[in-house]
């Protein structure tokens, strides 16, 4: 068997890359014991809290990123509404609608010429013909919805 020759040029340059490559050995060991334990530690706590609050229901999670009062009034007119019923969605101000058409689901929020009526087209609009009895009005104040018959927001046809 032939041994490696270690001493002589060929040695001499491992053992010089093997100089250079220590300081980022070093670093990377310092790394692994003592940030790493650290971070990890901060890690679990926070996936800790956060899964102490998991186990939320639909109705908690909406009222949580919504409001009771939201909840209250999809609740409310969940009741009023049959499950398979339609109503015209309006917004009153500069407002998202589509969470409420989501919470309001299977029932179907329809749409008036093309587009998610606002309370100003529907009273400029000034019939009720053809439309669902009832209307589930948005405000952009931030106030929960609420329903109301579409012949008020019509105006008399």
């Amino acid at each position: 068997m032939i041994a490696r020759q270690t001493n002589g040029p060929a040695g001499r340059r491992r053992l010089a890359r093997f100089v250079r490559a220590l300081p980022v050995l070093l670093a990377g060991v310092f790394f692994l014991a003592c940030v790493l334990p650290g971070v990890t530690r901060t890690s679990r706590e926070r996936v800790g809290r956060a899964a102490g609050s998991l186990p939320l229901d639909s109705r908690e999670a909406r009222e949580r990123a919504f409001g009771a009062d939201y909840v209250r009034a999809i609740e409310e007119i969940k009741r009023v509404l049959p499950e398979g019923g339609a109503y015209l969605l309006a917004a009153d101000g500069v407002v998202i609608t589509d969470y409420v058409a989501y919470d309001l689901a299977p029932r179907k929020a329809l749409l008036v010429d093309g587009g998610r009526p606002t309370v100003r087209t529907l009273r400029a609009r000034r019939d009720a013909t053809g439309l669902p009895p009832f209307s589930v009005v948005v405000p952009g104040s931030g106030a929960p919805p609420r329903l109301v018959a579409t012949s008020t927001l019509t105006g008399p046809g």
